[in-house]
């Protein structure tokens, strides 16, 4: 159990790190005026996008055997799985390399004044779209994996007859 803890506790950081964008998103939503709606809005909907996940491996990966020998990847797998790193990698290398500095002055980007105008209901969707959906689904087969059982067990209790 305590290596689940940490799997799925690893699998959450690595959300956390690599979708930035929706706290930086939390952030000038809860700066603006009625901003705190906006905020609750936009976890809302990231906190139904993770349920809808949660329910999809549940009722579709539920009765997979995780257990077998046979799941491991194949070598061509694992290669092709470097490769696309090392390209994304690369790219983004890259991209980093390519962006200039701005020369203008600071000003209020277009999009924070478009914002502000917006329905709750949109901070929702957004919500919901903006998840890392791959590393959501491997929290969830992890979770799977380990085979955790839904009961209990009943706690001991220290009286003696």
């Amino acid at each position: 159990m305590g290596t689940l803890v940490a799997e799925v506790a690893a699998l959450g950081l690595a959300v956390a790190f690599t979708s930035p964008v929706s706290v930086v998103t939390v952030i000038v939503l809860l700066s603006m005026p009625s901003g705190r709606r906006r905020a609750l809005a936009f976890v809302f909907g990231w906190l139904i996008a993770i349920a809808a996940i949660g329910a999809i491996a549940i009722f579709v990966l539920h009765g997979q055997d995780f257990s077998s020998k046979h799941s491991t990847p194949s070598r061509a797998a694992s290669a092709l799985e470097i490769l696309l790193g090392s390209l994304l990698l690369l790219w983004a290398v890259a991209a980093y390399r390519r962006r200039q500095p701005s020369k203008e002055g600071v000003s209020e980007p277009k999009w924070l004044s478009r914002v502000e105008g917006t329905h709750w209901l949109l901070a929702v969707a957004v919500g919901a779209i903006m998840l890392s959906y791959a590393l959501s689904l491997a929290a969830a087969s992890e979770i799977l994996k380990a085979n955790v059982s839904p009961s209990m067990p009943p706690p001991r209790s220290s009286s003696s007859p």
